[in-house]
């Protein structure tokens, strides 16, 4: 049974903040388990607002890309045919590689919904909505 789970980095306060206002959405971390063992954690720097956008997509059967272009690598998560890919690598200095899982669609929306959840909720306290 696959399954993946999705919560506010506990760093997050910190992040990204620049005085009292945060300049980008709020990170989230993605953890996936494979019959209750964790077989990996994604940890974008950034938040995104895309989470209902890919939600909508594994719903409906469509595809839709989250890309957050890091400098020295690839940070993506791509919901399509079925299936979510994560997606991180790292380039450069001759310590480069890459890792990409895929789950079921089944086993991500919940945990997309909650990162729009959080992601709403830290909008709502950042006075943004």
């Amino acid at each position: 049974m696959f399954t993946l789970v999705s919560y506010k980095n506990p760093e997050s306060e910190e992040i990204a903040i620049e005085g009292n206002v945060r300049l980008e959405p709020i990170p989230i971390i993605f953890e996936g388990f494979i019959n209750g063992t964790k077989v990996f954690q994604m940890e974008p720097e950034q938040g995104s607002f895309k989470w209902g956008k890919i939600l909508k997509a594994c719903q409906e059967g469509t595809r839709y890309f989250i890309n957050w272009k890091p400098n020295n690598g690839e940070c993506y998560i791509v919901a399509g045919a079925g299936v979510v890919e994560f997606c991180l690598a790292k380039f450069g200095d001759g310590r480069g590689g890459n890792i990409s899982i895929t789950f079921p669609v089944s086993a991500c929306i919940d945990a997309f919904k909650n990162a729009g959840q959080i992601t709403l909720e830290w909008l709502t306290t950042q006075g943004k909505k």
